[in-house]
């Protein structure tokens, strides 16, 4: 199986990223195929709710990093968004790549499993 990771934090070598980490060493252990990418630090605009790519097989009108995202995403069985949770929700970063994935709203998904990765950040001392 192809499992691709889509970690939102835009914190380099943090806890979320450990977790990625190590959730993806035991999938390949088990025998599966799998890939991070930090989307945090990718250059991925918002939707701009043109309806271009429904009119276009799901190609984006927008040229921008999530392209790399999407051409993950066609060719993974399973997806796993991995996130901080920053006042009450997943990073704006991660949430963007979500509604960025409306361009394959009508051509459809080829991956049939999913998972979260959620987590609190544990607060600073100042």
């Amino acid at each position: 199986m192809n499992i691709i990771v889509l970690n939102g934090s835009p914190r380099r070598n943090a806890n979320t990223q450990t977790m990625a980490e190590t959730f993806c060493k035991g999938a390949t252990e088990a025998g599966h195929n799998t890939q991070i990418l930090n989307i945090a630090s990718m250059n991925i605009k918002g939707c701009l709710a043109c309806q271009y790519c429904f009119a276009h097989e799901g190609k984006c009108v927008q040229k921008d990093d999530m392209q790399q995202v999407l051409d993950a995403i066609d060719q993974a069985d399973m997806v796993v968004f991995a996130s901080p949770i920053y006042w009450f929700d997943i990073t704006a970063q991660t949430k963007t790549v979500i509604d960025r994935m409306y361009a394959r709203a009508s051509t459809g998904f080829h991956f049939n499993k999913g998972g979260s990765a959620a987590r609190l950040p544990f607060p600073r001392r100042v």
